[in-house]
């Protein structure tokens, strides 16, 4: 566990990590979360939305404007920060090792990109015990894997209720693990 310190010397609580995934009708309630999340909170938030892998897509764009903190597209290895929220490049599956950020190519190109499901398992088995996990709108069911291994190394999961996600897929593939701690609107 890496833990970061003050100028004092004294140890500081570990950063959290926020990984929030969504698919289709997920960018509405992304921005929500947002405008809602407050900067200082030793936490850095992670955006997995699927996306054309071939196109450039604007999502750091768009999201500069809702957020309160800095927006950053992932570079290899790059370490993850608090105070920040991170989107993959296009193209790129993502993980986590040891606090920096790795990308994989795509191996299948009929899976979603980025894969909820590999940062998730990732995630669980590098920085679990500060962890949170939101699945919002989306077709198909990526995340649901793996949120089955983050909730088992400790992880906390939430999803959004189906009846408020423009496509309630990812959230009821989420619901139906009987993983979910919690249930929201965004």
């Amino acid at each position: 566990m890496m833990e970061s310190t003050h100028s004092s010397n004294t140890l500081s609580a570990p950063m959290a990590i926020i990984a929030i995934g969504s698919s289709a009708g997920g960018l509405e309630a992304i921005r929500t979360i947002l405008t809602m999340l407050p900067s200082g909170k030793n936490a850095a938030v992670v955006i997995l939305q699927h996306h054309d892998p071939h196109h450039h897509h604007l999502l750091s764009d768009i999201l500069d404007q809702s957020a309160r903190v800095p927006v950053r597209t992932i570079a290899d290895r790059m370490p993850i920060e608090a105070d920040h929220i991170f989107i993959p490049p296009p193209g790129q599956h993502l993980c986590i090792e040891q606090g920096l950020f790795k990308q994989r190519e795509i191996e299948d190109p009929q899976s979603p990109v980025p894969s909820i499901d590999a940062f998730l398992i990732s995630l669980a088995k590098s920085e679990h015990h500060r962890g949170v996990a939101i699945i919002l709108s989306g077709k198909g069911s990526d995340g649901a894997c793996g949120i089955r291994e983050f909730k088992a190394s400790g992880g906390i999961i939430i999803a959004q209720s189906p009846e408020s996600a423009k496509f309630s897929e990812m959230p009821r593939a989420a619901l139906a693990t009987g993983c979910v701690d919690l249930m929201l609107t965004p």
